[in-house]
């Protein structure tokens, strides 16, 4: 079910997928070195999962901007 704005779009990810990778995130972040090659890869293919269903939910102008965009380069780090 669909909690005021915190579900999946429709072929998006779904909310145990969302905590699935923010265990492996945090499981990497805060005991480096145990994360296994396995895990490693499987919160790569979740993100870049997340980032396709984000990318799929923009209009086909949207899509194209979110290609070329360059804020990401400008941003302060």
């Amino acid at each position: 079910t669909d909690r005021a704005g915190g579900g999946a779009a429709v072929g998006g990810p779904d909310e145990a997928a969302v905590d699935e990778l923010a265990a492996l995130l945090n499981q990497a972040g805060f005991a480096p070195g145990s994360v296994t090659p396995a895990q490693a890869e499987r919160a790569a293919r979740l993100s870049q999962g997340f980032g396709d269903a984000l990318r799929s939910a923009r209009s086909r102008w949207g899509r194209l901007l979110w290609t070329v965009h360059p804020g990401p380069l400008r941003w302060r780090r």
